[in-house]
């Protein structure tokens, strides 16, 4: 679960990046070129929160 969360956080920080770049460019990265990378960053989203919610579930059974 440790190389999950890192993973998270180093996506996290590439499309922080992505975003500021986008904000702040006169014509470095366009809506076109954004767009899969918004994509791709909720897909993770999504699977890395259904994932900690599988692993969360079995340690409560384990205590319960």
């Amino acid at each position: 679960m440790k190389n999950i969360s890192f993973i998270s956080v180093l996506i996290s920080v590439i499309f922080l990046l992505l975003f500021i770049l986008f904000i702040f460019s006169g014509g470095g990265i366009s809506i076109i070129e954004f767009a899969p990378v918004g994509i791709i960053f909720g897909l993770w989203s999504m699977s890395y929160s259904a994932l900690a919610m599988v692993f969360s579930k079995d340690k409560l059974k384990r205590f319960f």
